[in-house]
């Protein structure tokens, strides 16, 4: 998914994986995200991964996050920029 210069207002976003890159896209809240298929799948994984470094702190980073930023702006907005680190 390739998203630039675009606005979503209050939208339900449904995932279910792939690369992703939103570039200047502007949010409006209220904003749902259903994950489904493959994403549902990573988010549950990630859970464990974060359940199981919970027990053993003296572990090192099970994942690292991408890049992304988030800018708020006026009347519940926010334009974003994040780029998935794997396509």
């Amino acid at each position: 998914m390739d998203i630039s210069n675009s606005e979503f207002k209050d939208i339900t976003w449904e995932y279910s994986g792939g690369a992703v890159s939103l570039n200047d896209v502007t949010i409006s809240t209220p904003m749902r995200v259903r994950f489904s298929g493959a994403a549902a799948n990573t988010l549950a994984m990630l859970y464990l991964m974060q359940q199981i470094s919970a027990i053993d702190r003296s572990g090192e980073p099970i994942s690292t996050l991408p890049a992304f930023k988030i800018t708020k702006g006026p009347n519940n907005t926010m334009t974003v920029n994040f780029e998935s680190p794997y396509k």
